[in-house]
């Protein structure tokens, strides 16, 4: 990671689709993690949409990275 963990915006299309392009990039790395106030193509599962007004929440999508597998693990 180049040392930032925290991005924030006011408005944003889909913090999870930010998180995902910034970890891809290597801008963003374990732990850091992509807030906006107002999504406004927010992804919920099963094909819903996220949607919030101004000052009605805080959206976030947290960047992990899976740890290989270790046999000292077991």
């Amino acid at each position: 990671m180049n040392g930032k963990w925290l991005e924030v915006y006011e408005s944003l299309g889909s913090t999870n689709d930010r998180a995902m392009e910034a970890a891809r990039l290597s801008e963003l790395g374990h732990g850091a993690a992509v807030l906006s106030r107002v999504p406004t193509a927010g992804k919920g599962e099963r094909g819903n949409a996220w949607e919030s007004g101004a000052n009605e929440g805080l959206f976030v999508s947290w960047i992990w990275e899976l740890l290989p597998h270790s046999t000292d693990l077991y």
